[in-house]
């Protein structure tokens, strides 16, 4: 059984391959569902989860913002965002290479979000 989240530790159960991991939920920088699967992405890593999207918006604190239709991203590591008229915009994290899309109809929940965590 998947542990959803523990709020005293603020950790969540994840797995890579046959070994199983308790993420603590600050290391996550975001979230995507691809062919059905979900993949909890830190800065080093990427793992698995048993949750579903909506489980994980449920779950997670408000600085989890959702940025797609299968995408949660978290506000907080979010070091900027490059907006080009001619595509969607692109999201960029804090200490990691790794970069993913907000939907522009996410884009300006984005943005607010961000602006009140400064």
């Amino acid at each position: 059984m998947e542990i959803h989240l523990n709020s005293k530790h603020q950790s969540i159960e994840v797995f890579s391959e046959k070994e199983i991991f308790f993420l603590n939920i600050a290391d996550i920088i975001f979230i995507e569902i691809n062919n059905r699967k979900t993949y909890v992405h830190t800065v080093n890593k990427v793992y698995q989860s048993r949750l579903n999207l909506r489980d994980f918006l449920d779950l997670l604190p408000d600085y989890f913002q959702q940025i797609g239709k299968s995408q949660i991203a978290n506000s907080l590591e979010i070091s900027a965002i490059n907006k080009s008229f001619s595509s969607t915009p692109k999201i960029s994290f804090r200490n990691s290479a790794k970069t993913t899309w907000v939907s522009r109809k996410y884009y300006k929940e984005l943005i607010m979000k961000k602006r009140s965590l400064l």
